[in-house]
């Protein structure tokens, strides 16, 4: 009996004439051992391919909490910018780079509250590195340029403001270069550098539109570089482009004024007075009495500069006045106290001059022009040397006698 049992157990692969191309067929209990070993090896299957989709989705919860925090963070430092505290956000971005170290916006703000909170060293060597990735960056030159500048290192500040200004920009970059320039025309200026600094004025006025607003910018900037006669171009460049821009006529007539340049100062005066309409502005006023005082110049001017004729003209004018002006000083005086050696010689020198006075002056006539526009500033520096600063017409003889001297 046991050996039949043993016998019914056995598994075994009988060969028989209908059992497939390999003469073999499986028994039942066989086909229950496949069976059992397929289901198990599903089984199997099915269990890592579970294990490793909740793998994944962990793996993505968590990357995913971490990119959230890492915005968080980045946000609080932001913010905490935005109202002047640069420490805390340095610890804000601390934190948030933790969690996301390769994110190259948040990389460049910690550099920016470095540098705000002046950690100058740690902020300059955080900039460099980020400036090796991204060597022609705009933004990454200029602020190692404003480091460089703040710790005196010249050469520095120079070479990363060149690079700046010639650097890659997102948004507006024709802008955000002129900016730059300007910026660092600044700096050349407060260095001396004052060539340099027009150099850099003008390739940012010639790369920018032609706009009143721009133009009148750099007519300040030429000013600022001692450059008057550029800057009043470009202030004349502006009102012609605004006709009614008050400001650029101001500014471009009152440096015409200071260059002796009173016909132009006169007319641009005259103008800025017109657009100004009644408007309540000091330099309204300021306008109108410069004007008035280039007209009252150009009609009083006895310089060899003058046109023979238009001289001859305005010596006549201008002798009367420098004569009442000696009478008054010498009245002023008093006739209880003789006058001084100088008023006494003035006074003789009128009396020589007076018959050439009553003649007609020539206007080919130079020697008598020359000596009679001297005597006339002789007497207005003398007599406000002895009896003060005059004022009205004796004002401008005595400013137009002081610039004779000066040349």
């Amino acid at each position: 009996m046991d050996v039949s049992r043993k016998q019914e157990d056995r598994i075994e692969l009988a060969p028989e004439s209908s059992a497939g191309p390999h003469g073999f067929s499986l028994t039942p209990g066989s086909r229950k051992v496949l069976l059992r070993d397929s289901l198990t090896l599903l089984v199997l299957i099915l269990a890592t391919i579970a294990l490793y989709v909740v793998t994944s989705l962990l793996f993505r919860s968590f990357a995913a909490r971490r990119s959230q925090l890492a915005r968080e963070f980045a946000a609080k430092a932001e913010s905490a910018l935005r109202v002047g505290h640069a420490e805390e956000a340095i610890g804000a971005l601390r934190v948030s780079l933790s969690y996301d170290p390769d994110n190259s916006a948040n990389r460049l703000l910690f550099a920016d509250a470095l540098a705000q909170a002046h950690h100058s060293e740690e902020a300059t060597n955080y900039f460099i590195t980020l400036r090796e990735a991204q060597p022609a960056d705009g933004y990454i030159n200029l602020q190692l340029a404003r480091l460089a500048r703040a710790k005196g290192d010249t050469s520095g500040a120079i070479e990363y403001y060149r690079a700046s200004s010639l650097g890659n920009w997102t948004g507006d970059a024709l802008t955000e270069r002129r900016k730059v320039q300007l910026e660092f025309a600044d700096y050349l200026i407060r260095t001396h550098d004052l060539r340099s600094a027009r150099s850099e004025i003008l390739i940012a006025a010639t790369n920018s539109p032609e706009t009143a607003d721009l133009d009148e910018l750099f007519g300040d900037e030429f000013m600022k570089a001692d450059d008057p006669n550029t800057a009043v171009a470009y202030y004349r460049k502006a009102a012609r482009l605004e006709p009614g821009r008050f400001s650029a006529l101001f500014k471009a007539g009152t440096i015409a004024y200071g260059l002796a340049d009173y016909h132009d100062s006169a007319e641009l005066l005259a103008r800025a007075v017109k657009v100004a309409k009644g408007a309540h502005d000091p330099r309204v006023a300021q306008a109108r009495a410069l004007a008035e005082t280039s007209r009252k110049i150009l009609s009083l001017t006895i310089s060899p500069a003058t046109p023979a004729l238009q001289r001859v003209e305005h010596l006549r004018t201008a002798l009367p006045i420098a004569k009442s002006r000696l009478a008054a000083c010498l009245a002023q005086i008093g006739s209880g106290a003789p006058p001084s050696q100088s008023l006494q010689l003035l006074s003789g020198q009128w009396h020589s001059a007076a018959k050439l006075i009553a003649n007609k002056i020539k206007p080919e006539d130079t020697a008598s022009q020359d000596a009679l526009s001297q005597l006339i500033f002789d007497t207005e520096i003398q007599t406000a040397q002895i009896c003060g600063f005059p004022t009205g017409d004796d004002a401008v003889l005595l400013m137009l006698a002081r610039e004779g001297h000066e040349r």
